[in-house]
């Protein structure tokens, strides 16, 4: 069951559904759009059992080699597949804004070489002397 809060926050960050659906998102649809946002390593939902005998879920990627990756907590499997679908989402956009960033870097760096190389070849210009004619000149 998924409550208003995590609905709220698919909503904000434009869950997309396919078709026609009213209502919240089915597990289904959840577990697909993870794995449409990380489509390598394998998809584990796992019921966790902790001390005082209540449980929960955790949702993950299974990577294999030891990276960064994503969890997704809940009290229902749907709530934990939603909350790995956000961190999913938030980690790619984030990795998005980045690589935008880096881009927007490198051309202002250019630029600035640009405009240092055309100052350095005014320079030189005015400090060469004038008859470069040589010894006779």
């Amino acid at each position: 069951m998924l409550n208003p809060n995590i609905l709220n926050e698919l909503k904000m960050a434009n869950f997309k559904r396919w078709g026609m659906h009213f209502g919240p998102p089915a597990l289904y649809e959840l577990i697909g759009a993870c794995e449409r946002e990380n489509p390598t390593g394998e998809f584990v939902l796992k019921k966790v059992v902790h001390d005082a005998g209540d449980f929960g879920w955790l949702a993950f990627f299974n990577e294999g080699d030891g990276g960064e990756y994503a969890v997704g907590e809940g009290k229902h499997p749907d709530e934990a597949v939603a909350r790995l679908w956000l961190a999913l989402h938030r980690r790619k956009e984030s990795t998005e804004r980045l690589k935008e960033s880096t881009e927007r870097l490198k051309v202002r760096l250019l630029a600035v070489a640009a405009a240092a190389l055309k100052s350095d070849e005014r320079r030189e210009r005015r400090d060469e002397p004038e008859n470069s004619g040589g010894a006779y000149g």
